[in-house]
């Protein structure tokens, strides 16, 4: 695929990979930190239940791996399947913020991938909080449902005047 026979995916990842934290609104940061909390709180919750233990023993059996810790309990995995872990322990008991029209849990997909990748290559707390802030962001081109904020999810309409500078994710391996 030619770099110009996919603009919405070039959009995307311009945006993601030129974030800057000082672009940032001080008010999209605090909500953000408070969407990391909130997942994490949930995924604390959902350590202790049953569907979510059996996932734990599961993986234990398979990975010897000590990479990356699974919350909520002393267990440390490889970077998948602690990720895994941990967003199933988040949307363990439907607690975790939800984007309504696009029905998705955006907080269960993003920060267990995102405290992997801090874990593994030690990201700065600012590093971290603007990674989280391009994933929470909802501003993919092309996505209806993804344009509206949500009472759990911070409006990101300010992203699309932010600079494009180089940034984090250009030296990381960003999927898209």
């Amino acid at each position: 695929m030619s770099e110009s026979s996919n603009p919405y995916t070039r959009r995307v990842a311009e945006f993601v990979s030129g974030l800057r934290y000082e672009a940032i609104p001080r008010e999209v940061r605090e909500r953000a930190k408070l969407l990391v909390l909130d997942s994490l709180g949930c995924a604390l919750y959902g350590a202790r239940l049953e569907w979510c233990r059996i996932l734990q023993r599961t993986l234990k059996k398979l990975d010897s791996s000590t990479a990356c810790g699974v919350w909520g309990t002393a267990q440390r995995l490889s970077a998948p399947h602690a990720a895994l872990a941990n967003g199933t322990q988040i949307q363990g008991f439907e607690l975790d913020d939800v984007h309504r029209e696009g029905v998705l849990h955006v907080g269960a997909v993003v920060l267990p991938a995102l405290v992997a990748v801090a874990e593994l290559r030690g990201l700065s707390g600012r590093e971290f909080l603007t990674a989280a802030v391009a994933a929470f962001s909802r501003r993919e081109p092309g996505r209806r449902a993804a344009s509206r904020s949500t009472r759990r999810k911070p409006s990101m309409r300010w992203a699309s005047r932010a600079p494009r500078p180089p940034g984090l994710w250009r030296r990381s391996t960003a999927p898209w």
